[in-house]
């Protein structure tokens, strides 16, 4: 089953644009219809093309992923997160 929801803020409130869905594989984050980052459940990362996109995109990127943009940047150089396009 899919399911899709708004994302929470930090301070508790419903952010329009940002939606988390949850399928039977992981998690994937949507941030203005484009979707920036998958988390599948054995715990593998992989970002969309536009997972830098903006400040905002960065902001609930990093709240979805609990690591910083430089941490994510790291992760990325390292080759422990692959970027996707067809994500």
């Amino acid at each position: 089953m899919i399911k899709a929801h708004n994302m929470i803020s930090a301070r508790g409130s419903v952010v329009i644009n940002q939606i988390i869905i949850e399928t039977p594989t992981g998690k994937i984050l949507s941030s203005y219809g484009h979707n920036v980052a998958k988390v599948d459940i054995d715990g593998t990362i992989t970002l969309g093309t536009k997972w830098d996109y903006s400040a905002t995109t960065s902001k609930y990127r990093n709240l979805f992923l609990q690591m910083s943009s430089a941490e994510t940047k790291k992760a990325v150089e390292r080759g422990d997160i692959q970027i996707c396009k067809d994500l």
